[in-house]
């Protein structure tokens, strides 16, 4: 079936469906690698380990931003030469993105590597943490280049149509992941250093069916050392549309890094369980990821097309949609968070713990799905600067300015509480961009 007709002509509920699936999918098979380390690591029954792998998730997110940015933007870039059937400048384009994913992951490398210890204190490693956390990490960053080659080849691939391969790809490092874990931590016994061993390998056998893909037959462009050359305005488009990804994931990073630094002063169990839980919920949030990243073209097309009353009726189902989805989420990770946190760890005080967390993190985040298919909306009608603001609500105004001030007010509680204030607060953010826009749209629908 045309994916022009997808767009245009199909019902928005199969529309939306069509264009999310794969998307959802592939991101939910990512969302693996968030969850895989910390069930096994769990597994040695020693908090420090647990405590090093919440520390460098805000670490790994940097990374990830790094390969996200490059591989939106160049990703958005080839689409849109192959859309105006140039080839020349989309080929460019793909190379040019190699070649800055191949720069950028050297120097996070070459920094990471010399500043680990620092960069690992700041987002949160106690004395007790750090040399888990170093060891852990370390590894991962030298695995730097695998982690942001693997994030720009699966985006230039999509930008050609072809998801599914992506996927494989995303699937076939996910699978090696779960499968290398336990051999490297249990058989091979070499303990938390074997997770990140498992999770730098499955990164490099990924990439390497990416670039596969890249040498047969299949695809459009092709890898070019000649094409390896600087050209201004390609870079700057690359930069400036892949932005808005990188400064989202930022804060994300920002803001656990801030959570971690809070929870120091109550020991190493309090970092543990707040790793866990946010990991656990995680698994929501990069789903509902997943439906925007669908959501997005059917509103872009729309727009284009002065569809007005279909973009109406795509926001409408949009959000019943994942409004209806979180809160069973948020009920099922609620009603059994106790046996959750237990998956990963069996020390009492962090499955306490743990369970607060989860009980924070989910009692409002039924907003958060909402809050990502109005940002949508606004950036996919070219509302810049109001699709900004919207992504900077929930971690960047709210989030980390609470943490601050409910620690000092309320203590351990006050932290935890956190999750649930802000999201409440983003909720109602939202609410206001949601009744403007419609009122906006209606005039327009009345006016066409």
């Amino acid at each position: 079936m045309n994916k022009e007709w997808i767009l245009k002509e199909e019902k928005i509920p199969k529309a939306l469906l069509k264009l999310s699936l794969p998307a959802v999918v592939g991101i939910l098979i990512s969302a693996i690698y968030n969850v895989v380390d910390t069930l096994f690591v769990g597994m040695l029954n020693d908090t420090r380990a647990i405590g090093a792998i919440a520390v460098s998730y805000p670490l790994f997110m940097l990374i990830a931003a790094i390969g996200q940015m490059i591989g939106v933007g160049g990703g958005n870039m080839i689409s849109r030469f192959l859309g105006a059937q140039d080839k020349k400048s989309a080929t460019t384009t793909f190379n040019l993105s190699i070649a800055l994913g191949v720069v950028f992951s050297i120097v996070a490398t070459i920094f990471g590597v010399n500043y680990l210890e620092w960069i690992l204190k700041s987002i949160g490693a106690t004395p007790t943490i750090l040399p888990y956390a170093k060891t852990y990490t370390l590894i991962i960053v030298l695995g730097t280049f695998f982690t942001v080659i693997n994030m720009v080849l699966n985006n230039t691939i999509r930008a050609e149509g072809n998801s599914k391969y992506s996927m494989c790809a995303i699937g076939l490092g996910a699978i090696l992941n779960i499968i290398l874990d336990p051999i490297f931590i249990f058989v091979l016994d070499y303990g938390i250093e074997g997770a990140a061993v498992a999770t730098v390998i499955s990164q490099f056998i990924s990439t390497l069916f990416l670039f596969k893909y890249y040498f047969s037959k299949s695809s459009l462009l092709k890898v070019s050392f000649k094409q390896f050359l600087f050209k201004k305005s390609i870079f700057y488009s690359i930069i400036i549309v892949g932005l808005p990804s990188f400064s989202r994931q930022i804060l994300v990073s920002v803001s656990m890094a801030v959570y971690n630094n809070a929870l120091q002063v109550y020991g190493d169990t309090a970092i543990a369980a707040g790793g866990i839980a946010m990991r656990v919920v995680s698994i929501i949030m990069f789903t509902l990821f997943g439906f925007a990243q669908g959501f997005q073209p059917l509103v872009a097309y729309s727009y284009g097309q002065k569809n007005y009353s279909r973009i109406v009726e795509a926001l409408k189902v949009s959000l019943i949609w994942v409004t209806i989805y979180s809160i069973v989420l948020n009920v099922i990770y609620i009603v059994f968070s106790e046996n959750i946190i237990k998956i990963f760890s069996f020390d009492p005080q962090v499955i306490k713990l743990g369970q607060l967390n989860l009980y924070s993190l989910n009692i409002f985040f039924f907003t958060f799905g909402i809050t990502t298919i109005v940002t949508t909306l606004y950036q996919s009608l070219g509302k810049g600067r109001e699709s900004f603001i919207l992504a900077s609500c929930r971690n960047g105004f709210f989030f980390i300015p609470l943490v601050y001030i409910l620690n000092y007010k309320f203590g351990l509680n006050g932290i935890i509480a956190t999750h649930a204030i802000a999201d409440l607060l983003a909720g109602l953010f939202t609410l206001y961009y949601i009744v403007k826009i419609k009122r906006e749209m209606k005039k327009i629908v009345i006016c066409v």
